[in-house]
């Protein structure tokens, strides 16, 4: 047993003691309705829950979820307290009202848990232990103002994962899992203490994620895998992970997920989507966030596993101080648990119709070798196999700048046909896989429709790497870009730079005065580069040709400054 001593929180939300939420369809979105005097209501002290911190309220609380959902739904309540608990079973119709006071908490002893809540088996660390559990069930609230810990304070000696070097885990459970379940709202609510994921949905739909304060220093904070129709408004989240993880494993889709309104800051990435990617993702769409301080990615987006990620839109994002803001990755790799299984590799998958609107980022270096921990944007896709339909409109940037000319020389990034999973492991863990890119501000390799419209790319000091190195892309539109240099030394090489590129148009544009060359054009594969209206003032020479890139394939209209 252990004793916990619950503090007067202020929460960022009010408690609202008398809401019960009876789902209403309204256009695919699931209203909360306010309680009457006739809405059947299980006060959890009234069935034998002590609510001391020291008293394991398991059972009692069960029976009243159990009475609630056998006489066709209502609310448990929760007075002020904390209700230290094991393993608790959610049912259809029933929502759990956690007063303001009121504080729910898991147990520290395992054997508290059931062992029929797992439904994670790609992660070699045991996921299976969950402390708030539903399956198959319908119409489900959390709501109050009150709390959900589970007993994770973070000082505890993690030990290693079955199997697998480097992971580590603790004797905590995952927060909330729901499995196969529908018309689910987690309201006003904080969520903390989860040594593991702290919400994970799967196979469920119509999810309303709103107003919830989740402090998860150690893992992830939600994870939808394959699910439908789901929303996450008003949300902040501090995350020792990805803050909002989107997955599609069962070979089932995951779609239709919008996140508004929220904050979010994370030692991993804001939003994630990918891997565990066997299904499709579709139709994800994310407005009017912050994110601040991200250590390993703003918005980031990795397809493994054979399946589609598409039509997704993130619209007016404000980051600040976070590493590379937009990550895009096309590979093939083992099914995610399956590496001493010698399983065989996932097929190519497909990444396309991208946009990112109305964004504007700092950046900053935390693993200079790794991708997502630099401050480039980072897009590559596959041979043969490329990221299509990518859209930047009205973005800024702001980079650190300091590349030097031997990085700007750089031409031997690896490709994703030369990465062996079971030697290099994820790209995300091996600094010398790719290294740091030849790029100051957008490195894109292997994606066709590429179009940035009214991007700006400001620097901090210094760079000698080109700020966007175009690699074997085609069907490129630069239009408004605008380059701000530091003048200094060393003096950056171009500002756009199109290696084994094709169809690359350029135009109403202004390079980086402290840049020697407007556009450097490299290999005798680059073919039909335009640049219209391009000012081309303070810049030394306006374009240079190397490496077998023919002049003629570059042609000039009505360009400012020097011909």
């Amino acid at each position: 047993m252990q004793k916990t001593i619950t503090s007067n929180r202020k929460f960022r939300v009010n408690c609202v003691s008398s809401l019960t939420l009876l789902l209403i369809a309204w256009g695919g979105t699931y209203l909360p309705a306010r309680a009457d005097a006739s809405t059947p209501t299980w006060n959890v002290r009234d069935s034998g829950a002590k609510g001391d911190g020291a008293t394991l309220d398991t059972l009692p609380i069960q029976k009243a979820i159990d009475n609630c959902s056998s006489k066709g739904g209502g609310i448990v309540d929760f007075p002020a307290g904390c209700y230290l608990v094991g393993n608790l079973y959610l049912k259809s119709n029933v929502t759990l009202n956690l007063q303001a006071q009121a504080e729910i908490i898991g147990s520290t002893q395992l054997d508290q848990y059931g062992s029929d809540t797992g439904i994670s088996p790609y992660y070699p660390e045991d996921l299976d232990k969950c402390l708030i559990y539903a399956k198959d069930a319908k119409n489900i609230t959390l709501t109050g103002g009150g709390s959900i810990n589970g007993g994770f304070a973070g000082n505890e000696k993690p030990v290693p994962a079955p199997g697998a070097a480097g992971r580590e885990v603790s004797a905590h459970p995952m927060l909330i899992r729901f499995d196969g379940c529908e018309n689910i709202r987690l309201d006003s609510i904080k969520l903390y203490g989860s040594s593991s994921w702290c919400m994970h949905f799967s196979r469920s739909k119509n999810i309303v994620l709103t107003n919830l304060d989740v402090p998860n220093k150690h893992q992830d904070g939600v994870d939808f895998e394959s699910c439908e129709n789901a929303q996450v408004t008003g949300c902040h989240f501090v995350t020792g992970d990805d803050s909002i993880a989107i997955l599609s494993s069962h070979n089932q889709i995951c779609r239709d997920i919008t996140i508004t309104n929220c904050t979010m800051q994370s030692r991993c990435a804001a939003i994630r989507l990918g891997p565990l990617s066997y299904g499709d993702i579709q139709n994800v769409t994310a407005s009017h966030c912050q994110f601040t301080q991200c250590r390993l990615g703003g918005v980031k987006i990795g397809m493994y596993e054979g399946g589609t990620i598409s039509n997704c839109r993130f619209t007016d994002l404000q980051m600040d101080q976070c590493t590379c803001p937009i990550l895009i990755f096309l590979g093939t790799f083992y099914e995610v648990g399956a590496m001493t299984n010698r399983r065989p590799e996932m097929p190519v998958g497909h990444i396309h119709d991208l946009t990112f609107s109305n964004i504007t980022a700092t950046t900053f270096i935390r693993s200079a070798g790794n991708p997502d921990g630099n401050s480039v944007m980072f897009f590559q896709g596959y041979p043969g196999t490329d990221i299509e339909n990518v859209t930047l409109d009205h973005v800024q940037v702001t980079f650190p700048g300091g590349g030097t000319e031997k990085l700007a020389a750089r031409r031997n990034i690896a490709d994703m046909d030369q990465i062996n999973p079971y030697r290099d492991g994820y790209w995300t863990d091996h600094k010398t896989t790719f290294g740091i890119a030849p790029a100051s501000a957008l490195y894109a390799r292997h994606v066709h429709h590429l179009q940035l419209n009214d991007v700006e790319f400001k620097f901090l000091a210094p760079d000698a790497r080109a700020a966007v190195f175009l690699n074997q892309a085609s069907d490129v539109t630069l239009a408004g870009l605008k380059v701000s240099g530091t003048p200094g030394d060393p003096v950056a090489a171009a500002s756009v730079l199109a290696f084994d590129s094709q169809n690359v148009t350029v135009q109403n544009s202004q390079g980086n005065p402290a840049a020697s060359t407007f556009l450097s054009a490299e290999g005798a594969a680059t073919k039909s580069i335009i640049l219209k209206n391009v000012d081309f003032r303070g810049v030394t020479q306006p374009i240079a040709t190397t490496n077998g890139a023919s002049p003629q394939e570059i042609q000039t209209t009505t360009n400012a400054g020097n011909p």
